[in-house]
């Protein structure tokens, strides 16, 4: 009896296996030297595209939660004569920004704050100019629209436009908003 498989029979079993190791063998040493070649070539650097004119500006876009946090710290610095919680901020269209809150009142409770302001760009920082301000029906009288203005206008003063610590900072050139956002136009200062 012959030990050489028949040309067009199957093999036996033993002999499959050994095929199948030998298959699987081969196929991890293949990934490993694919893996040592991938590790010990150095990577190809992908080609620097050209620096357009404007380099160093930059846009960065702000939300309605970061514009809240800044109101927030800036109606509570105001030292208005009633307190306000729960201060809310709202970027809309064309710069225009609202800010809700609750206005805690002495025998009365706690009526609506709401007020109206219009964001711009002043000496490279964001400033923000109060159009309106209420607490329930009541219009805020002038010297506390104006005390609000100013401690908002100086909580955004403290914006740090440095990218990274100790970076150079940057100045504001422009803004554009939508609703609940607040995009702004940054160039080396």
């Amino acid at each position: 009896m012959s030990t050489w498989p028949e040309p067009h029979g199957r093999l036996s079993e033993p002999r499959r296996a050994g095929c199948l190791i030998w298959a699987v063998i081969g196929f991890v040493l293949g990934a490993l030297a694919i893996i040592f070649v991938l590790i010990a070539l150095p990577s190809p650097r992908p080609a620097t595209p050209p620096l357009p004119a404007t380099s160093g500006h930059i846009t960065v876009t702000l939300d309605d939660v970061t514009i809240t946090q800044l109101a927030a710290a800036g109606v509570q610095n105001a030292h208005l004569p009633v307190p306000v919680s729960n201060v809310h901020a709202h970027i809309q269209d064309g710069g225009a920004l609202t800010i809700a809150g609750d206005a805690t009142l002495p025998l009365v409770g706690t009526r609506p704050f709401a007020a109206a302001a219009q964001l711009s760009v002043a000496d490279g920082r964001l400033a923000v100019h109060l159009t309106r301000g209420a607490i329930g029906d009541l219009s805020l009288p002038a010297p506390t629209l104006a005390a609000l203005e100013s401690a908002l206008n100086d909580r955004l003063a403290d914006l740090d436009l440095a990218i990274f610590p100790g970076a150079p900072r940057y100045v504001i050139t422009g803004l554009t908003s939508s609703d609940g956002r607040l995009t702004l136009m940054l160039a080396p200062g």
